[in-house]
């Protein structure tokens, strides 16, 4: 799956959608983690190792790259 579409798709909504991962995902690359998911927000480094896979880790790293 193309992630950097599904951060796209959020970045342009008020309120996210997705999966626990997704919206932990695009809370990172869209730097509005007060949005992600509850039980992750104390714990960004957990969820970052441990709820994302490598495709997804690479997709914020690249949306973070292409905003600089």
């Amino acid at each position: 799956m193309d992630w950097t579409k599904s951060i796209a798709r959020n970045a342009d909504r008020e309120q996210m959608e997705g999966s626990t991962s997704e919206l932990i995902m695009c809370a990172m690359a869209l730097d509005r983690w007060d949005e992600a998911p509850e039980g992750w927000r104390n714990a960004p480094w957990k969820a970052w190792s441990f709820r994302l896979n490598d495709s997804q880790r690479e997709a914020v790293q690249a949306w973070h790259d292409r905003e600089e």
